[in-house]
């Protein structure tokens, strides 16, 4: 029970700015250790198997973005 009001907590105060640029970091990362075409394999797999079936909406819950707010690598 802990668990959960400790992910509420760090969910209530990680801001989405440090979020993006955590993901945009490790994406640099993942190009400069593995290549663009490995990260660009990736995202295929991820939009074949989460997104074009709808399950990262399902498991994310996603909303609409905010005006001006980029998404995350377009997904």
């Amino acid at each position: 029970m802990i668990w959960l009001l400790e992910a509420v907590l760090v969910a209530a105060l990680v801001s989405d700015n440090w979020l993006m640029t955590v993901q945009q970091t490790e994406d640099a990362m993942i190009v400069s250790y593995l290549g663009k075409e490995v990260r660009n394999t990736a995202k295929r797999w991820f939009d074949r198997l989460f997104v074009k079936t709808g399950a990262k909406e399902t498991v994310y819950r996603s909303h609409p973005q905010r005006a001006g707010t980029p998404t995350f690598l377009g997904v």
